[in-house]
């Protein structure tokens, strides 16, 4: 065994509506064709990819999908800038697709929960399992990659897929285990994007196909920085497949036209737009503070103050035109039995974290707010009713 420490830059990633403002404006003119001619490169620091590095941002919707999208539309034409379209859609896949299949998220905590259980009795299965989330197998490149989550909290696409085809199929460990080891760690953690992404790679999303990686593939997109031939076996099978659930329509509330004098904002939804005839209505913002270890989910540090200080920043930004304040969740039941429940409303929570943590509280009321939806995904949740590029050429109709 060998570990693997190299020496990488503190984390890129200020968590700021400003700052991704600003990276967005910077990646908006090279998101056309050199894009998709270099998007597979995974060329080590942030600064050096070919990608935009939005995710972040955009799972907290510090910056929205749709707001990503219309900036890179009015520079370039649809055409010229598909790939990172699609890119930017494939998070929205994820999301709509999982709405729709929300038991996926709940077999998915159990099983994690029953597979630390199992592997936590066997000495030699825990000793696997500890010694790849600490960097030390013999392939450089995993390694490296280990210790970028751990301290950037941070990787290119590519790198994900062959961490995690390197994961089930070469060191032949649970994909569960490795999808909470990413959730842990990534700052862009979603828990649909997440669980799907690794239930592809495990050939579990679409029957029939697996992401299997090779050293070859590794060698050519890190441009030569990781050869791992003679090394990388990736012999293991990975699951079986299961038949997934039946698919269940999304219950969307009826769009509102009243303003309401509370607006209730999480995690999932810091920068939620409110049309101008609302903004003289509506009288407070309250900002939840959702624990980011909620449940049976754990975060590494630098998650931890990523999220309290985006938590933060949503709060400056709200200050400058409202009355806001920041309420915990251990106290939301609380406040809402004295609320008006007609006069509040909450940006929706899509299938994950924050909307688990939230049904802990709405359970135990007699009422809970009404929901507002964003009209993006109102209308593109409900086409992830099968395989990505199926609910793509559906998406790209909605954005001529």
């Amino acid at each position: 065994m060998c570990g693997y420490m190299p020496a990488i830059h503190p984390s890129p990633f200020p968590p700021r509506r400003e700052a991704a403002r600003e990276r967005l404006s910077g990646f908006v003119p090279k998101a056309d064709r050199s894009y998709a001619t270099g998007r597979n490169f995974d060329r080590g620091k942030v600064e050096k990819q070919s990608v935009s590095c939005l995710s972040p941002y955009i799972s907290r919707r510090m910056l929205t999908e749709e707001e990503v999208v219309t900036s890179v539309l009015e520079r370039h034409e649809l055409g010229q800038v598909e790939k990172y379209i699609q890119e930017v859609c494939w998070r929205t896949y994820w999301k709509g697709w999982l709405e729709q299949r929300p038991e996926i998220w709940r077999e998915y905590l159990n099983e994690l929960e029953e597979t630390k259980q199992t592997w936590s009795e066997d000495a030699a299965l825990e000793q696997k399992w500890k010694t790849a989330v600490a960097g030390r197998t013999n392939l450089t490149a995993f390694n490296h990659w280990v210790h970028e989550l751990k301290t950037v909290g941070y990787l290119h696409n590519h790198a994900r897929m062959w961490f995690a085809g390197i994961w089930i199929y070469d060191l032949g460990l649970p994909w569960q285990l490795g999808a909470d080891f990413f959730f842990q760690n990534l700052l862009d953690r979603d828990a649909a994007s997440n669980t799907l992404s690794w239930r592809w790679v495990a050939g579990l999303h679409t029957q029939g196909k697996r992401y299997v990686p090779s050293a070859g593939n590794i060698e050519k997109f890190t441009e030569g920085r990781f050869d791992e031939a003679g090394k990388l076996t990736c012999d293991k099978q990975g699951p079986e497949f299961d038949p997934h659930p039946e698919r269940k329509p999304i219950a969307f509330p009826q769009d509102e036209t009243e303003a309401p004098e509370v607006l209730l904002l999480h995690r999932d939804d810091f920068a939620m737009d409110l049309p101008e005839e609302w903004t003289e209505n509506v009288r407070k913002v309250i900002l939840l503070d959702i624990p980011s270890t909620f449940g049976r989910c754990e975060a590494a540090d630098h998650v931890l103050e990523f999220d309290q200080s985006a938590l933060y920043d949503a709060k400056a930004r709200w200050d400058a035109d409202f009355d806001c304040e920041i309420l915990p969740l251990c106290e939301l039941n609380t406040w809402w039995t004295k609320r008006n429940p007609h006069s509040c409303a909450i940006a929706r929570a899509p299938v994950g974290l924050v909307q688990d943590a939230l049904e802990t509280v709405w359970t135990k009321t007699e009422t809970r707010p009404r929901e507002l939806v964003r009209d993006w995904d109102r209308t593109l949740w409900p086409l992830a009713t099968a395989g990505f590029f199926g609910f793509w050429k559906k998406a790209r109709k909605t954005l001529n």
